[in-house]
């Protein structure tokens, strides 16, 4: 019996020996922390501000703690959600919670996957933590878009331009609600017009984030096609995003128009046509019934006289027939005489006046000679009126001596065929002369009757 006794001490001294490591092993057990994601799956809008996603501690951390993730899933940083700012999660000393921030990016794309985000929380590489029952978390981002969400449409069916004043047409495109990125559309064009006569200064349409209208901007070139007209068609290209659709006003044309005036009312084909001015040398309108108020001491003062209009060139098909200007028929280099003083310029040729440049200039003697002056742009094809631009910008005046100076003009004004009568303000530069700025009144026209 004895023996026996003796045998069973050293199982139970090894007994003793196990229950005091087993004892060690679970106070170790007991210092560990669980670690784990509040939840195991998350959703978010794409056009939500952020979703916090809550990493706890099973107690408050005696200490700051850096917990460690990992990033995966199908979403892409930076195109469905914003690139985080770090990867890993800061629970502060005291607290039991810290929390990781997706920031999802609205975009104005139909998506036809669905966008996840995987998260796991490395635990194995911290002291004192171990995984709790939710190491991982899944975050869908919710696509808030539809199909034709955003409706992309010309404002206008059609424009209307001149060639020769080589314009910029100015295409308006709206999209019915404000895009969360940068839409673009192509755009295809088409019509009767050919490539010399337009430049597109965008190759597509580009609505700004935020926005909701674009203008594509279209430069008209003249190519001098005079009584002709051009329709230049635009087209927007449906993109292969089906978030946005092309609807309303799919197609929207610029027509170019190229319209001739009736010059010949004004430059007719006759020896010496005779045009005549009524100048009020003041800005004011020039009365209706041709020249009154000769005395000196009359308020508005005008004078009466005539000029030659001419047609340039008129047999050269590439001249612009809406352009004529003043001379002479017989006018030549070696005979200045034979010419006009354009705008019966007469202070300049008023002997003793304050802005006389000498006694001997005249309008028989000036040397003017411009068969380019006046351009008439008429309203619209088919219109007797419209619109009068210098070509001109400054006039040389030739004296008997040799000697000239400039005067410097600037202007316009309206016209009509059907009274045959023309009404331009002008403004001359005469510091040449020592006169200054001068603004002047005219009314060209057939000779009228005065009091």
């Amino acid at each position: 019996m004895p023996q026996i006794a003796h045998r069973l001490l050293l199982p139970a001294c090894a007994l003793a020996l196990l229950v005091s490591i087993g004892a060690c092993d679970s106070s170790n057990m007991s210092t560990e922390t669980g670690i784990r994601f509040s939840e195991s799956s998350y959703q978010v809008s794409e056009s939500s501000d952020v979703l916090d996603i809550e990493v706890r501690l099973e107690r408050a951390a005696s200490e700051t703690v850096t917990v460690p993730l990992t990033i995966g899933g199908s979403a892409i940083a930076g195109v469905d959600y914003r690139e985080p700012e770090s990867s890993e999660v800061i629970i502060e000393e005291g607290e039991n919670t810290g929390s990781f921030t997706v920031t999802p990016i609205d975009n104005a794309s139909l998506d036809s996957e669905e966008r996840t985000i995987e998260l796991s929380i490395d635990a194995e590489g911290l002291d004192g933590f171990v995984g709790g029952q939710t190491t991982s978390a899944e975050v869908r981002i919710i696509d808030d878009e539809m199909s034709g969400s955003y409706a992309v449409s010309f404002e206008e069916e059609s424009y209307t331009t001149n060639e020769y004043n080589e314009d910029t047409v100015a295409v308006a495109v709206n999209v019915s609600q404000v895009p969360p990125q940068n839409l673009a559309l192509g755009i295809e064009t088409g019509g009767s017009t050919s490539q010399e006569n337009y430049e597109l200064l965008s190759d597509s349409v580009r609505v700004a984030m935020g926005d909701t209208r674009d203008t594509l901007q279209v430069a008209i070139n003249d190519t001098k096609s005079y009584g002709e007209s051009e329709r230049l068609t635009l087209r927007l290209l449906a993109p292969e995003d089906d978030a946005i659709t092309v609807s309303g006003i799919a197609e929207t044309e610029i027509n170019i128009v190229n319209p001739v005036a009736d010059v010949a009312t004004y430059a007719p084909d006759e020896r010496f046509a005779q045009l005549y001015t009524y100048n009020t040398f003041r800005d004011v309108a020039v009365p209706e019934t041709g020249r009154l108020n000769m005395e000196d001491s009359a308020p508005v003062k005008f004078d009466e006289s005539f000029a030659f209009p001419i047609y340039p060139h008129r047999d050269d098909a590439s001249v612009d027939p809406n352009i004529f200007g003043f001379g002479s028929p017989l006018w030549s280099e070696q005979d200045s005489t034979r010419n006009t003083n354009i705008l019966n310029m007469v202070e300049f040729y008023s002997g003793g006046g304050p802005n006389t440049v000498d006694a001997n200039v005249s309008s028989a003697s000036a040397g003017l000679y411009y068969p380019r002056f006046f351009r008439l742009t008429p309203d619209e094809p088919g219109a007797t009126t419209g619109t009068v631009t210098l070509v001109q910008d400054e006039v040389r005046v030739l004296q008997e001596d040799g000697s000239s100076f400039v005067i410097g003009i600037s202007g316009g004004g309206t016209y009509d065929e059907e009274e045959g009568t023309i009404n331009v303000t002008i403004t001359f530069d005469e510091t040449a002369v020592g006169n200054g700025m001068v603004t002047r009144r005219f009314e060209l026209s057939e000779r009228r009757s005065s009091n």
